[in-house]
């Protein structure tokens, strides 16, 4: 009679869940390069380089949508034989689901698409910039990408005019100067690129409608955003606790436990500051130096 054999039980399980972990890990990891293909060329990978994150209210709320139903299907899976099966499957599970938890409390609670003008200036042309830069591909291709992105400029701008809400002063400071230097990067460097180039025409043109958008966007800024700019900066103590938990999601620290620890970390270099005042003290009694403290520190982040 001729013999089979056949996996034990528990084993057999175990490869099933770390099969269907993997599968739907390549599909997060795709839906997160496809929602934002910023952050995919930033990476690495460069199958949306042609594309801006799209930023419209429809659009963020799909993504809401779509964090929300595989966090559903992360969770029907048996992690308890994920673990039995491989140690570190377990802990890709948990960093992807810290993960989908703070870009959903992104989203939805802290809500810095709302507060936060260089949102959607800093990082889509740092990555236009990346693409430029990144030797790659041939410069053609790359040339033609960063073109596209680009075009899609006013429509990110327009976003960003629909759904910025009363940021603190200071981020819409930040935002006008971030603005100003994307348009220098169209105005300046894009002109250098487009001369390598025949014909240049599409990216000429892609950047002169840029560089048109962001110095209306600047108005918009300078003269209307500015002026409803009043709100608070500081995250306080709660969401504090929550950037922390995602930051250390395979070593969670305590944040009173974490906060005494800087607080330690913060005398070491005071007591070299107060040596070295001493000694420019003896040099120059004019001269006062003060140390950093770490309640200014602590008080900065609205705890």
């Amino acid at each position: 009679m001729k013999e089979t054999s056949f996996a034990p039980p528990v084993a057999a399980r175990a490869l099933q869940q770390r099969q269907r972990f993997e599968t739907l890990a390549a599909a997060y990891f795709e839906s997160a390069y496809r929602a934002s293909p910023t952050m995919a060329t930033d990476l690495g990978i460069h199958t949306y380089d042609h594309l801006l994150d799209d930023m419209s209210q429809a659009a963020l709320q799909t993504r809401i949508r779509e964090l929300k139903a595989f966090r559903r299907k992360f969770r029907a899976l048996d992690v308890a034989h994920l673990k039995n099966g491989d140690a570190s499957v377990a802990t890709d599970y948990t960093l992807i689901l810290s993960d989908i938890e703070s870009e959903l409390w992104l989203l939805e609670d802290t809500r810095d698409w709302e507060t936060d003008p260089s949102y959607y200036v800093a990082d889509p042309f740092f990555a236009i910039f990346l693409v430029a830069s990144r030797d790659f591909a041939p410069l053609a291709e790359r040339v033609d990408n960063v073109a596209a992105r680009l075009e899609q400029t006013p429509d990110l701008l327009a976003a960003a005019r629909a759904n910025l809400k009363n940021p603190p002063h200071i981020l819409t400071e930040i935002g006008i100067e971030e603005t100003e230097g994307a348009i220098e990067f169209c105005e300046l460097l894009i002109p250098e690129i487009a001369a390598q180039i025949k014909p240049p025409r599409r990216l000429a043109r892609a950047a002169k409608q840029a560089a048109h958008a962001l110095r209306e966007f600047l108005k918009y800024l300078q003269d209307d955003l500015m002026l409803t700019s009043t709100g608070k900066l500081g995250v306080g103590a709660k969401d504090y606790a929550k950037i922390l938990e995602y930051m250390t999601t395979c070593c969670p620290t305590p944040s009173p436990k974490l906060w005494r620890w800087a607080s330690a970390c913060f005398k070491r270099p005071n007591a070299r500051w107060r040596c070295g005042q001493k000694e420019l003290t003896s040099k120059n009694r004019g001269a006062i130096l003060r140390p950093p403290r770490a309640r200014n520190f602590h008080n900065g982040i609205g705890c």
